[in-house]
């Protein structure tokens, strides 16, 4: 099962990835929840907004741009309420999860309504944030009780859900935010779940539980892995993502990024029996710079790469002539064996 649930995601990815734009988390086509209240989206009352944005969030906010404002908001919020009332549904969502992960959906409003940098821009922005802070505060009743309601229909899945990364290639020397994704193939609702990261100790400033979890972004450079090959020597590897979710059999796939290569090139050719003069070239294979690197000639340091190095070559048992990084930053590469 674990096999199986491997390929299905890593199609998934492969497929995303070929994307031109990547799926949307939380799209407009998904399946209300029978549970779906009418009244989720629970806020602060609109005659509050201004003292409470100030107060709370030190934000300033014109109760008379409130006031005009106020029915064309609403009416704005209202899809995004109808995702909410669906997502406190969720089997393992608490509402604190449905709130954030539709929070990019919530400050978009303002920019499909007024030009950007403007007044009403702004003030927008603030109205935005005093609502959702609101429904943060007020809505735990109303989760508690969607929970409720949905908890008999939920069942144990034995396929993982659809799973994609933003970026879903991570170039080399990303130093950007990276953010897991997962939801119902069928309803299209998002799925909460835990981002593990193999022999990686990973932080998330946004996730509630400060680890890695789908719709909360994580910082990367993360390190590739060091794993040891059949040869004994060590290859650099992506790391293993392991994304487990109530309900859900856990999906496990390499982190798709780009593992740097060297390219080796050594002068003259061959090792000759005896005393040999060589020069082996270590470069970066994309890139063409050099790298720095230790000739080994078995478990002995023959010298560095790029200089001209004497090995004294053995008739019998002739030891491995290979390369190791000194940074880490690429894995052992054999030159003669």
């Amino acid at each position: 099962m674990k096999k199986t649930t491997a390929i299905l995601c890593s199609l998934f990815l492969a497929t995303a990835a070929l994307a031109q734009t990547p799926p949307a988390p939380f799209p407009e086509d998904f399946t209300p929840s029978p549970c779906a209240a009418q009244d989720a989206c629970t806020s602060f009352k609109t005659s509050e907004f201004s003292p409470l944005a100030s107060r709370l969030l030190g934000l300033q906010l014109d109760s008379e741009w409130v006031r005009t404002n106020e029915a064309m908001m609403m009416e704005a919020m209202r899809p995004i309420c109808r995702k909410i009332a669906s997502c406190y549904t969720i089997q393992g969502a608490n509402f604190q999860f449905c709130h954030d992960s539709l929070m990019p959906e919530i400050r978009g409003i303002c920019a499909t309504k007024f030009a950007n940098g403007s007044r009403d821009f702004e003030q927008c922005g603030a109205f935005t944030e005093i609502w959702a802070s609101g429904v943060d505060q007020l809505s735990s009743a109303r989760w508690a009780k969607a929970q409720e309601c949905a908890r008999p229909s939920w069942t144990t899945k034995s396929v993982a859900p659809e799973i994609w990364l933003v970026p879903a290639k991570i170039p080399r020397d990303y130093k950007g935010d990276i953010t897991v994704y997962a939801r119902d193939p069928e309803t299209k609702l998002p799925v909460p779940a835990k981002v593990e990261i193999a022999e990686q100790n990973v932080f998330s400033s946004l996730s509630p539980s400060g680890r890695p979890a789908t719709f909360y972004a994580f910082k990367w450079p993360v390190k590739l892995n060091r794993t040891t090959n059949p040869d004994g020597h060590r290859d650099l590897v992506p790391p293993m993502v392991t994304v487990t979710a109530e309900g859900w059999a856990p999906a496990t796939f390499p982190m798709p990024v780009d593992v740097p290569k060297m390219s080796i090139e050594m002068k003259p050719a061959r090792l000759k029996p005896g005393r040999n003069r060589v020069t082996v070239t270590t470069r970066d294979a994309e890139t063409g710079k050099p790298v720095e690197a230790r000739v080994m000639f078995g478990t002995v340091v023959a010298g560095e790469s790029n200089k001209e190095l004497v090995i004294n070559v053995p008739r019998k048992n002739r030891p491995q002539l290979w390369v190791t990084d000194l940074f880490e930053r690429y894995g052992d590469v054999v030159i003669a064996r």
